[in-house]
């Protein structure tokens, strides 16, 4: 079980970095769009620049979700120490 969460980690942040590259290529070509529609009217262009924008934030927070979660699958789990009831306030030497 512990190599599949393994290689669905790896597809994951694989999946991750192609969602990457394709929010850069979609920021650039928002933002010129944005220019082209600014210059035919500015309301328009304003909202057409700021729904890119909003489209942009939320695609970069889905991306730090899934880089957050394959590396959670990739990542070895902390061993929690398990301390009795006893052993807590006792000093150690």
């Amino acid at each position: 079980m512990k190599i599949l969460k393994i290689i669905a980690g790896y597809i994951l942040l694989f999946f991750t970095g192609f969602i990457t590259l394709a929010t850069v290529k979609v920021f650039f070509t928002s933002f010129m769009d944005a220019s082209v529609e600014f210059q035919k009217s500015k309301s328009d262009g304003v909202a057409y620049f700021l729904g890119g924008m909003v489209v942009i934030v939320l695609a970069v927070l889905l991306i730090k979700f899934l880089w957050k979660t394959g590396n959670k699958l990739i990542g070895k789990q902390k061993n929690a120490s398990l301390d009795s009831i006893d052993d807590i306030g006792k000093v150690e030497s």
